[in-house]
C-alpha cells in the first residue's frame, strides 16, 4: 500500500516543483508511522528503523521504499530531458528565451529571479548531464572536453595546456576528413596512450548522421525515472551508508507467505519485538523468556537457545543444521544467514516458516497466556507452507498456460524467394565485431554468403542490429 498508492499522491507536484527538504522529511516521517504501526494514546509506535534505511534496495537490506529527495530529482529531470530532446515544443521555447536564450541548457544558469518551476528543473541539470552521453554523427556540435561522448560515457577533463591543441575543439577535429573514421595519427600525437585506448573504442557508426544527445542508462536510449532515480541513489550513496550486507535475496525469493518474509526480514535487521529489545528501547516489562522462563529473551534466545524451540527444530529434522550454523557471537544477523546457507530449497522454505510459528507461539503465550505445544508448532508451520503451496498452484493454473516446447528449425523460403541468415561475433582480443550471412533458395540450397567485420566492439544488441543492416545493404 505505501508503494502503490502512498508514494504515489505527490508524484504530479514531485513532477513540477522541487519540494522542500523539510516537507519531504515530513512526508517520511508520516510514512514511517504508517509501516511500523500506531499505539498508545499519542497514535505513535515504536519506529524500528529511520525511512532512510527502509528505502535501501532490497538486496542491501531494506524494504525498498523510495527515497522522496531521490525521486523528486528524477521526476525534474523528466522535465528537463524535454527540454534538451523537444526544442519545437512551446514550454521549451518560452524557458529557453527567458533563461538560456544563447546557450542550451546544460550551460545555463539559474539566472535572475526565476520562477519556481525553473529553479526546480535547474536543479536536476547535473543528475541529467551524468546520465546522458552523445551518439556521433558528424561531430561538429560535440565538444571534445567536459561533454559525455566517450563509450564509457564519460568526458574528457580539459587539459591545463590547451595551447598545444591548438584549433582543435570539436569531435570533427578528431576523424579524418570525409570519412566516418578516427583519424588514429592526429589522436596519437595529441594525447596519451590511455586517452588514444578510449577515444578508438569508441564506434562510429555511418548509420548516425546527426549528433544527438541519448540516455545511456536505458536500452532504448530514452530517459526514464527508473534509472534516474537508481542513478541518483547511487551517487547519494544511500546503499553505502544504511544498506546492511546479507544474503537477502535468498529471503526475498523464497517461496513463502509475504508475512513470514516480512518477519525474516525483520529478524535480520535484529528489530524484532523481544522482551530484550523492548527494554532497550525504554519499554519496561520482564526479561526472561515467557516460553521456557529462562534466560533473557532475546532473538537468539526465542529462536534458537530456548529449550522448546530446540525440541521443535529436532522434530522438525532441521536441528542438525542449525546447530552447526550458529556462531559464538550471538549475532542474529550472522545466524540467520549462516543456516540459510546450509540449508536447501525446501530445507530454507521449512525453516522460515518455523521461525514464524515459534514466534507465534511466544505472542500467543504473551498476549492470550495460551501454550502451545511443540508438535502443534511444527505442524502449524507445514500446515501454513502446504496451504501457501496449493493456492499458489491454483492461482497460477488459472492465469498461466502450459508453454509448447517446440525445438527451433531451419524452414525454407516461399516458393521464389530466397532466405538470408545473419549472424555476428564478438572478440575482445581484437576489439572487432565479425558478421557472417548465408543466402539461401527456396530448395534450401546455398547461393552466396559473406563475411565483414567493423571495429571497434560494441555492445551485443548493437552488434546484431549492424549486421542486420549490412545484410540489407548486400
Amino acid at each position: 500500500m505505501i508503494k502503490s498508492i502512498l508514494q504515489s499522491i505527490p508524484t504530479y507536484v514531485m513532477s513540477i516543483f522541487l519540494l522542500p527538504k523539510t516537507l519531504l522529511d515530513d512526508i517520511e516521517k508520516m510514512l514511517n508511522s504508517f509501516w511500523w504501526g500506531h499505539s498508545g494514546d499519542n497514535g505513535r509506535g515504536l519506529h524500528w528503523l529511520s525511512w532512510e534505511r527502509l528505502s535501501v534496495r532490497k538486496d542491501y537490506g531494506g524494504m525498498g521504499f523510495k527515497n522522496l529527495q531521490a525521486f523528486n530529482m528524477a521526476m525534474l529531470g523528466k522535465q528537463a530531458w524535454n527540454l534538451i530532446t523537444r526544442p519545437s515544443n512551446l514550454v521549451t521555447k518560452l524557458l529557453k528565451a527567458k533563461y538560456f536564450p544563447n546557450c542550451d541548457f546544460f550551460e545555463s544558469s539559474i539566472g535572475h529571479n526565476p520562477s519556481y518551476v525553473w529553479r526546480s528543473i535547474w536543479s536536476s541539470k547535473s543528475l541529467v548531464k551524468g546520465g546522458c552521453r552523445w551518439t556521433i554523427g558528424t561531430g561538429e556540435h560535440i565538444n571534445i572536453w567536459e561533454q559525455h561522448w566517450l563509450k564509457e560515457g564519460m568526458p574528457l577533463t580539459t587539459p591545463f595546456d590547451m595551447q598545444r591543441f591548438g584549433d582543435i575543439t570539436k569531435v570533427k577535429d578528431l576523424m579524418l576528413i570525409n570519412s566516418k573514421t578516427w583519424d588514429f595519427d592526429k589522436i596519437r600525437g595529441i594525447f596519451d596512450n590511455i586517452t588514444l585506448r578510449r577515444i578508438m573504442q569508441t564506434p562510429l557508426y555511418a548509420s548516425v548522421r546527426d549528433d544527438k544527445l541519448v540516455w545511456k542508462l536505458e536500452q532504448d536510449s530514452v530517459y526514464s525515472v527508473r534509472s534516474a532515480y537508481k542513478q541518483c541513489v547511487n551517487d547519494a550513496g544511500y546503499q553505502d551508508r544504511h544498506g546492511v550486507a546479507g544474503q537477502w535475496n535468498n529471503i526475498w525469493h523464497a517461496k513463502i507467505p509475504p508475512k513470514v518474509k516480512n518477519l525474516i526480514w525483520r529478524i535480520g535487521r535484529n528489530v524484532l519485538p523481544t522482551r530484550k529489545k523492548l527494554n532497550s528501547r525504554g519499554v519496561q516489562c520482564p526479561m526472561h523468556c515467557v516460553v521456557c522462563n529462562d534466560g533473557d529473551e532475546d532473538s537468539t534466545h526465542v529462536l534458537f537457545s530456548c529449550t522448546r524451540s530446540v525440541q521443535c527444530w529436532q522434530q522438525a529434522g532441521l536441528w542438525a543444521h542449525i546447530g552447526t550454523g550458529l556462531v559464538a557471537n550471538n549475532n542474529i544477523a550472522e545466524n540467520l544467514f549462516s543456516i540459510l546457507h546450509r540449508l536447501n530449497k525446501d530445507q530454507q522454505e521449512l525453516f522460515c516458516v518455523l521461525v514464524w510459528s515459534i514466534w507465534k507461539r511466544r505472542n500467543n503465550k504473551v498476549w492470550e497466556d495460551a501454550t502451545d505445544s511443540d508438535q502443534t508448532v511444527v505442524e502449524r508451520a507445514k500446515h501454513l507452507i502446504t496451504s501457501w503451496r496449493s493456492a499458489q498452484q491454483i492461482r497460477q493454473s488459472a492465469h498461466i498456460t502450459q508453454p509448447s516446447h517446440q525445438q527451433t528449425v531451419w524452414t525454407k523460403p516461399r516458393h521464389g524467394r530466397y532466405k538470408c541468415n545473419v549472424d555476428a561475433s564478438f572478440s575482445l582480443d581484437r576489439n572487432k565485431v565479425g558478421f557472417g550471412m548465408c543466402l539461401r533458395d527456396d530448395h534450401g540450397r546455398f547461393v552466396a554468403a559473406r563475411t565483414e567485420w567493423i571495429e571497434p566492439i560494441v555492445d551485443v544488441e548493437i552488434g546484431e542490429a549492424i549486421g542486420l543492416l549490412h545484410a540489407l545493404k548486400w
